[in-house]
């Protein structure tokens, strides 16, 4: 796009600039000042010729009116969808939250970077449930961390290939099943992971970093936190609403209505269309 000459209006849409990666992702640190220059450079050309920048938070279009000097009237915040080839039915998921059972908060942590999304932590909110009394169940899929010691109840399914049906069955009953997705990541520009879970009826609790706060919405389809939170107080918060299942159906349900009004993909490619339309029309009169 930067280098882009034509008289078609142009879009792009994307989750992150140059600039709010820098040093954001461990890729993105210890960048040579040429680097940096020649990155900065080029995320300013392209935010300048083209009609729409379209970013998938707002936290990531901030970065572009800021630190790139982009029109805040082209700027857009366009969310993106789930990683899901079929979205499960409206009555299909609130099923699977009636059914879902009582004697034990099962916990679902999904991610390759263990240490970025702080796999860590989620062991240590699973070892406070138990010891609150709570039984607690953490399932592990997308990496095989080692832990320091065996605990009760944490099982790690690794990582599972979507193109496995039997794969694909595991990652699609525990995104059912489970009460609770837990993905406290430091860094992340935006989290497919947190509108899968809507989709499931699955709470997501993480922490307001980079684009998160774009998905997770704290009460609506989860819980967010700080990023240097104490996992005592991230099992407090779980625990209390799962103690109440009033207060843990009504999040769910409100989850899955999250999914429906703006986290599914016919959604934000209206949204989409609707933004770029505009320019389509102008340019052809």
């Amino acid at each position: 796009m930067a280098y882009l000459r034509t008289d078609i209006p142009t879009a792009f849409w994307t989750d992150a600039t140059f600039a709010s990666m820098l040093g954001f992702y461990g890729e993105f640190s210890n960048l040579s000042s040429e680097t940096i220059q020649s990155g900065m450079e080029v995320e300013n050309q392209a935010i300048a010729r083209c009609d729409h920048a379209i970013y998938s938070s707002e936290w990531a279009a901030r970065s572009a009116i800021t630190d790139h000097r982009g029109d805040p009237r082209q700027v857009h915040v366009v969310p993106f969808g789930p990683n899901l080839e079929n979205a499960p039915s409206t009555a299909s998921t609130l099923d699977a939250i009636a059914k879902r059972e009582r004697r034990t908060c099962k916990l679902l942590f999904i991610g390759y970077d263990w240490e970025r999304k702080q796999g860590g932590l989620v062991v240590q909110v699973q070892q406070r449930l138990e010891r609150m009394g709570i039984p607690t169940e953490l399932s592990i899929i997308g990496c095989t961390p080692k832990l320091e010691r065996e605990h009760r109840r944490v099982r790690t399914l690794g990582l599972l290939d979507k193109d496995s049906p039997l794969d694909k069955e595991l990652l699609l009953n525990a995104l059912s099943q489970s009460h609770f997705l837990v993905v406290p990541s430091l860094a992340e520009c935006y989290g497919m992971v947190y509108a899968e879970a809507s989709a499931y009826g699955l709470p997501s609790v993480a922490c307001s970093v980079g684009g998160v706060p774009t998905v997770v919405h704290e009460g609506r389809n989860g819980l967010l936190f700080p990023p240097n939170v104490e996992a005592q107080r991230m099992a407090d918060r779980i625990g209390a609403i799962w103690s109440d299942e009033i207060a843990y159906g009504a999040l769910a349900r409100s989850a899955r209505r999250d999914f429906e009004e703006r986290l599914n993909w016919s959604s934000c490619i209206t949204h989409l269309v609707s933004t770029i339309g505009e320019t389509r029309l102008e340019k052809a009169s």
